[in-house]
């Protein structure tokens, strides 16, 4: 009987682990512009490929170093209220799971946002982004 039940058990576990992989791949940043809309506000974020030296010159504000695919980015994130710009500072994005040894598919930064790059690789759906800002989740599609 014991026997069985350590047999089911570990079958479960192995079976939940190998299906818990993903494609990170998929998890990777693309220079583009991209909106959100929750309720009656409205989120941009742009974001642009940059060099190492713009990024470790930048105090790490609003710059994420890419994991996947190894290139650094710049990112600006705004709010959009009764016609103007909010700027909302990403600082320090790092990975968000950093207990792991995955390659991370999600990034947070020191006030809790944090940013998930998606590539579905259908035809379609286009590159989209997560952010979960104040537990909002926002989901960016590109515009451009």
């Amino acid at each position: 009987m014991k026997i069985k039940i350590h047999q089911i058990l570990t079958t479960t576990l192995t079976f939940f682990l190998l299906t818990s992989c993903v494609n990170r791949e998929r998890n990777y940043f693309v220079a583009g512009k991209f909106e959100a809309t929750n309720n009656l506000i409205s989120y941009c974020l742009e974001i642009n490929e940059i060099s190492e030296d713009t990024y470790v010159l930048s105090n790490y504000t609003n710059v994420v170093e890419d994991k996947v695919n190894g290139k650094y980015f710049e990112l600006e994130f705004n709010e959009l209220d009764n016609d103007s710009l909010i700027p909302i500072n990403l600082i320090n994005l790092k990975d968000s799971n950093p207990n792991t040894k995955a390659v991370p598919i999600s990034y947070i930064d020191d006030n809790g946002v944090d940013i998930t790059p998606y590539y579905p690789h259908d035809i379609d759906n286009d590159y989209y982004y997560l952010i979960v800002y104040e537990s909002l989740y926002l989901y960016f599609e590109r515009i451009n």
